[in-house]
């Protein structure tokens, strides 16, 4: 951070995951996203982050099927 603020191009980026707001909302309820509409997150949330997506859409195939 300088003065308050994150500069994007400094950071280390490991990947994006899309996530709806209501989503968002109940798994980070004190999140504040940016005027963009993301949030930086460390490699620890991201993994978990990713963790819980695979597991939604295993169990969204499962009742396809």
């Amino acid at each position: 951070m300088k003065d308050g603020q994150v500069d994007l191009y400094e950071l280390h980026r490991i990947g994006l995951i899309y996530i709806k707001k209501e989503a968002l909302n109940q798994i980070m309820p004190t999140a504040v996203p940016t005027p963009q509409g993301f949030i930086l997150v460390d490699k620890e949330v991201f993994e978990k982050l990713t963790e819980l997506a695979e597991s939604a859409q295993e169990k969204e195939e499962k009742e396809d099927a």
